[in-house]
């Protein structure tokens, strides 16, 4: 097994043979701690085993990053966010 850093999360490589000794175990790390597992199997593609809701965060992400105009705002927000430049908004206004 080796281990993969992929944007501050770790996945973690398995075997096929690994994965269906420990198949429970395994489950329970990708449900409770959100990590996902590459699998590698032997004259097969390999594949990628993670929570469903990981999935659907991955692919909200890829919608909201498809579009250039978005993505940028985006960007620009992370950039603002990292220099502590806030806009405070009242919401009971």
């Amino acid at each position: 097994m080796y281990v993969l850093s992929v944007h501050e999360k770790t996945m973690k490589s398995i075997s096929y043979t690994s994965l269906r000794k420990n198949l429970s175990s395994i489950l329970d790390t990708v449900e409770k701690d959100h990590i996902p597992y590459h699998i590698v199997r032997k004259n097969h593609k390999n594949m990628i085993l993670l929570t469903e809701e990981d999935y659907e965060s991955t692919q909200e992400t890829l919608y909201l990053l498809s579009n250039p105009i978005n993505a940028g705002r985006i960007k620009e927000s992370i950039e603002q966010a990292a220099k502590n430049e806030f806009v405070h908004v009242d919401l009971d206004d």
